[in-house]
């Protein structure tokens, strides 16, 4: 093996298939680790539409969001986690930690599959330029947000891999693809990967619209292949829909309604059109972003950077925004970042190929990968897993009375901030409640109240009302619309979760209902989102004092 300034030195035809076996293999036991050292919690997306969604299909317990009852979601991505929970299931493996960790693993292999054919396209775009093929595979395996998100088991991360995939197979030449050897069969293989990107996510149509059309105004012949693709992705993602769901219908068609026709999509919070130039892809790419800029004013220009600016534009144009939407575009732009590099170097002297790679690229990207992955919002996963392990043991000794209340974790937090059931399998755990944020639109298109909304204007009435009718509303119309939201109140559960910054607020509601300050964990040094705070904190039932209560015949929420 060599060390991997000697890489960075050594030039090499085929440089990725000339690399040690034992390097790739330590690459893929680093994506595999960094995928389960990660302890925070990113979009909900990552638990609420992959392995929860899974663990439902498989075990028949926990909650689909409103998405999949909507119609809207595809089940293609939760079933590759569903074929590994139903293997465990029949084998008899399906412990706390495989279930848990099972998913992570699996995209673990996924972001080291990513790294790969980026090199390879590197190769394919930059032949015999073996400086950037290496620079490629470093970019790729420090960049910060590859690590914090391709490692999760969110649907952008599979479609990202799966497009980087695709695009290898793409003729990107100026040639016809009737030149090359055997065209058909490259096509073919393009289109069956950029298919299922798109029946993943349907959103990742945008990158393949102008592949596809130059390549049928090139070669008229092969718009059969093409439409033959498209109907096989809709057939085989509207079987797996039915088998999963048992209703019939194009969750892709629902999907494009939901957010481009109607426009729904923007409840969920819109930006400014520029916000991925200006913010989001610059915060992914970090102290990466200079070089993609060098290669485009250079004009080391690739098909990947077309395809970045394009979909960046494209994706633009749609309200709502977040990082993860353009993951796919972060791996088109790397061999174009790397030539970028490889130029400067080039043009300043080699002396800061390799200074300048660890002091600008490699520190600035680890320190971001540390905090985001195991700082910046990582106490409510703390939380969960520590009650998971203190409820399993914990319910081995607890007497008739606190066995029917033990089993319940309820969330005083935004909705679907903590992960579930599928995260606390093989507990005695049956319930960790949330409040519901299903959006329910009126005729006139407005949002009517939810659980969600209303707790951010009356925390502490829809708590009381909802735990015990503790107290009611003194305006008629809030009575009403509680009377609405919550019709039914629910049980007192064993432990309670809430943000630091409702301390106060909750501090009557919790003594009246015999709950103390059990434990508290930080969550962030900066709440960037609305609502959540620098810790959680955690509050059990008294069941002491409920005792006493019993035996003196005191009444008490139940």
């Amino acid at each position: 093996s060599y060390s991997f300034c000697t890489l960075l030195r050594r030039g090499r035809r085929k440089w990725a298939m000339c690399l040690p076996l034992s390097m790739w293999k330590m690459l893929l036991v680093t994506r595999v680790l960094i995928a389960c050292l990660i302890s925070t919690s990113g979009p909900p997306d990552e638990y609420w539409q992959g392995p929860e969604v899974a663990y439902y299909m498989v075990y028949g317990k926990g909650e689909l969001t409103w998405e999949w009852h909507a119609g809207i979601r595809g089940y293609l991505h939760p079933t590759m986690y569903a074929v590994l929970f139903q293997a465990l299931k029949i084998t008899g493996l399906d412990s706390r930690a495989t279930i848990r960790y099972g998913p992570k693993i699996l995209h673990g292999v996924l972001t080291f599959v990513g790294d790969i054919y980026t090199v390879k396209l590197s190769e394919k775009w930059y032949p015999d330029k073996v400086n950037i093929h290496q620079l490629t595979l470093a970019f790729c395996v420090v960049n910060w947000f590859v690590c914090y998100c391709t490692t999760r088991t969110l649907s952008n991360s599979v479609e990202a891999v799966v497009s980087v995939v695709a695009m290898n197979f793409y003729d990107d030449s100026r040639r016809s693809t009737l030149t090359h050897k055997d065209p058909l069969y490259r096509y073919c293989a393009f289109l069956m990967f950029a298919g299922l990107s798109c029946a993943i996510r349907p959103t990742a149509a945008v990158l393949w619209l102008p592949c596809v059309i130059r390549t049928v105004i090139n070669t008229p012949l092969y718009v059969v292949p093409t439409v033959t693709c498209v109907v096989f992705w809709l057939t085989e993602t509207t079987c797996i829909d039915f088998l999963a769901s048992g209703s019939w219908g194009i969750s892709q068609l629902r999907f494009f309604e939901f957010n481009f026709l109607e426009g729904k999509s923007a409840v969920f919070g819109t930006h400014p059109w520029h916000w991925y130039f200006t913010q989001g892809f610059p915060a992914m790419m970090g102290t990466m972003l200079p070089f993609f800029v060098i290669s485009i004013r250079a004009k080391l220009l690739n098909p990947g950077t077309y395809l970045t600016i394009w979909g960046l534009v494209v994706y633009s144009l749609i309200g709502h925004k977040e990082f993860r939407f353009v993951l796919p575009l972060l791996y088109l732009a790397m061999p174009g970042t790397a030539a970028g590099y490889d130029y400067l170097c080039r043009s300043y002297g080699q002396k800061i190929y390799s200074k300048g790679y660890y002091l600008v690229v490699v520190m600035p990207n680890i320190i971001a990968a540390i905090y985001f992955g195991l700082v910046h919002q990582r106490g409510t996963i703390s939380a969960i897993t520590d009650l998971s392990h203190e409820v399993a043991v914990y319910d081995e000794r607890v007497n008739a009375f606190e066995v029917e209340r033990v089993l319940r974790i309820d969330s005083l937090l935004p909705c679907y901030q903590i992960p579930g059931l599928s995260y606390v399998h093989g507990t005695k755990i049956t319930h960790l409640q949330q409040w519901n944020c299903t959006p329910i639109f009126s005729k006139s298109g407005s949002l009517e109240p939810t659980e969600h909304s209303l707790f951010f204007e009356h925390p502490v009435e829809l708590t009381e009302w909802t735990y015990g009718r503790l107290s009611r509303p003194k305006s008629t119309k809030l009575l009403k619309t509680f009377s609405l939201v919550v019709p039914q109140p629910r049980r007192m559960p064993q432990f309670f979760l809430i943000y630091s910054h409702n301390r106060e607020l909750f501090v009557d509601f919790f003594k009246r209902a015999d709950y103390f300050e059990y434990r508290e964990y930080f969550h962030t040094l900066t709440p960037f989102e609305e609502g959540t705070s620098t810790h959680v904190l955690v509050y059990k039932r008294n069941v002491t004092a409920l005792e006493e209560k019993t035996k003196a015949g005191i009444p008490f929420a139940q």
